[in-house]
C-alpha cells in the first residue's frame, strides 16, 4: 500500500495499489511547480481501504478510481474552499466524509 505522513503533496495516477492508501496530515499552500500543493489520486485501482485525514493544502482530488474497500475522508481543510473534488469513483465499500470541508457532494 501507500502510506504518507505530513507530505506536502501526494500524486498517484494510473496505478494499481494493493494494501490501500493511508495519508495523514500534510500541509502547505506553497510549493512547486505552480506555487501550490495538492493531493491527487486519479484513474487508479485500489485494493484496500483509503484514508485521507488532516490534509491542509490547496486542492485535493480523488477521481475515477475503483476502490475495493472503504473510503474515509476526514478533517481535511483546504485553502480553496471549493478545493475538494471527489468524483466518478466506484467504491466497493462505505464512503465516510467528516470535518469542516466534507466531500464535495455534501456541500
Amino acid at each position: 500500500g501507500v502510506h504518507a505522513t505530513d507530505a506536502a503533496n501526494v500524486q498517484l495516477h494510473f496505478v494499481t495499489i494493493n494494501g490501500g492508501v493511508d495519508i495523514r496530515g500534510g500541509a502547505g499552500p506553497f510549493g512547486d511547480p505552480f506555487g501550490v500543493t495538492w493531493n491527487t489520486i486519479e484513474d487508479s485501482q485500489i485494493n484496500g481501504n483509503v484514508t485521507i485525514q488532516g490534509y491542509n493544502g490547496f486542492w485535493m482530488g480523488f477521481s475515477r478510481n475503483n476502490v475495493n474497500g472503504a473510503v474515509r475522508l476526514n478533517d481535511n481543510v483546504l485553502v480553496d474552499p471549493d478545493g475538494n473534488e471527489y468524483v466518478t469513483n466506484t467504491i466497493h465499500g462505505s464512503l465516510s466524509c467528516s470535518g469542516k470541508f466534507p466531500c464535495a457532494a455534501d456541500r
